[in-house]
């Protein structure tokens, strides 16, 4: 083939087109040899085998299933029959320490866990339910390990039933802020965000000023109620105080009917509180129980007089916050 230059040199000659080829057909990929497919689905099921018996805390039969698998020099397995070991001697090793220091040691072992073999998160479960255990077996449910009572370790482990009944039991036996916190987490890990809204209301009307359990909310309607109190209405000191009364106005919370968890109550006895957060708190859940008096009178024509002594009371308790209330009210009339 000749091409004219278009620059006006001499013509190009064009080397021929090479001859077109076929396409070699498809070659066939080798399959896996099935010995191989068999040996990965045999080392998967032992596995699952091993962490049942973690589960049901079985650990001499997870440990003659990892023999079984290390045996066929699984570096893995070896691994995991290793750590294993190593927690039976921690568990054997704290068996005879008073139930608060074993739970330590146990908490502290699972900290320190691997994931050898994918048996970390079963081991680590394990280790959760036998802290609790054994203090609730000494101490009982509303005993607490590092500050929480036992349930919640039973709900770390993922036993959500188990934790239920002991923060349930724990309740029972004394109503603390911190059970009432656990109650909240728990209630959202099942999905139940007005039963969590109910716990969560009661716990910042016993303690707000709990940090560590405010960082386990994961409701941000909840966690921007301090922000309202603080930068809106400019409550100071100690706005958080009143982060209760103000989720209620604001309809984050619900109102509840007369209800005497709702009354000034002291804080819980192994939370170290100043003289002054004492106070506010104490104004704090004067306020809130002025105003389920006012929502349970505004109704009712025949306890105006009610009304308006709830209102007067909370006027004085906190200006603010009461000015935020009468906005949100039908008539917005202030007590005479």
């Amino acid at each position: 083939m000749i091409q004219l230059d278009l620059f006006g040199g001499p013509p190009v000659v064009e080397a021929p087109l090479p001859p077109r080829l076929e396409p070699e057909p498809d070659l066939e990929l080798e399959p896996p040899a099935p010995g191989q497919l068999g040996l990965f689905d045999a080392r998967a099921a032992q596995l699952r085998r091993v962490r049942a018996a973690v589960e049901r805390e079985d650990l001499e039969g997870a440990r003659t299933l990892l023999a079984d698998l290390a045996r066929t020099s699984d570096p893995e397995a070896r691994r995991a029959l290793a750590e294993l070991a190593a927690v039976r001697e921690r568990i054997d090793a704290a068996r005879m320490v008073p139930a608060p220091a074993r739970a330590l040691a146990l908490l502290a072992c699972a900290g320190e866990l691997g994931d050898a073999a994918g048996l970390g998160s079963a081991l680590r479960a394990m280790m959760l339910r036998r802290a609790a255990r054994a203090v609730q077996a000494e101490q009982g449910d509303d005993a607490c390990i590092e500050g929480w009572p036992v349930g919640v370790y039973y709900a770390r482990a993922g036993d959500l039933a188990a934790s239920r009944a002991s923060l349930t039991a724990a309740l029972s036996r004394a109503r603390r802020a911190r059970t009432m916190y656990a109650l909240g987490n728990l209630a959202t890990q099942e999905g139940d965000l007005a039963a969590a809204r109910d716990h969560y209301c009661e716990a910042l009307v016993r303690d707000p000023f709990d940090l560590e359990a405010m960082s386990a909310i994961g409701d941000r309607d909840i966690l921007e109620l301090l922000d309202i109190a603080r930068y809106e209405l400019e409550i100071d000191p100690y706005p958080e105080a009143w982060s209760a009364p103000l989720g209620m106005i604001t309809g984050v919370f619900r109102i509840p009917g007369a209800d005497p968890a709702l009354t000034p109550v002291p804080a819980d006895a192994d939370a170290a509180r100043s003289r002054e957060q004492l106070d506010v708190l104490a104004s704090s859940q004067a306020f809130t129980a002025a105003l389920v008096a006012a929502a349970a009178a505004s109704s009712r024509p025949s306890e105006q007089a009610g009304l308006i002594q709830a209102r007067r009371a909370m006027k004085r308790l906190q200006p603010s916050l009461f000015a935020a209330y009468l906005e949100r009210q039908p008539g917005k009339h202030a007590p005479p």
